[in-house]
C-alpha cells in the first residue's frame, strides 16, 4: 500500500473537511467528524484530519496510478470548495 500526505494552511480546516466528506458520501462511503474525516474511494483512501495549522490530507492506495488520482481528485474538490483558482499540494511519502 502507498501512501503520502499534504497539508492544506487553512483556518476553516474543519468546514473544508466537512465539507469534501460531505460531498463524496453521496456517490462513495464517508464518514466524518468536526476533526476528522474519511473517504473511501473505489482506488483508494483519503483521511483528513483539521487542526490548527490547516487540514492534513493522508491518501493511500494500491499503486502509483491510483494514489495520484485519489490525490488529483481530493485536489481539484478541495480546490474548488475554497473557491480558489489553483492549488498546488505538497505531497510526502508517509
Amino acid at each position: 500500500m502507498l501512501s503520502q500526505h499534504t497539508l492544506f494552511a487553512t483556518a476553516e480546516a474543519s468546514r473544508q473537511l466537512k465539507r469534501l466528506c460531505k460531498h463524496f458520501s453521496h456517490k462513495t462511503e464517508a464518514e466524518w467528524d468536526d476533526h476528522r474525516g474519511q473517504v473511501r474511494f473505489a482506488i483508494g483512501v483519503c483521511r483528513m484530519q483539521a487542526g490548527a495549522d490547516g487540514l492534513t490530507l493522508h491518501c493511500t492506495a494500491d499503486n502509483p496510478d491510483d494514489l495520484a488520482q485519489v490525490q488529483e481528485i481530493v485536489r481539484i474538490h478541495l480546490q474548488r470548495f475554497a473557491g480558489l483558482e489553483s492549488l498546488l499540494l505538497d505531497w510526502h511519502t508517509a
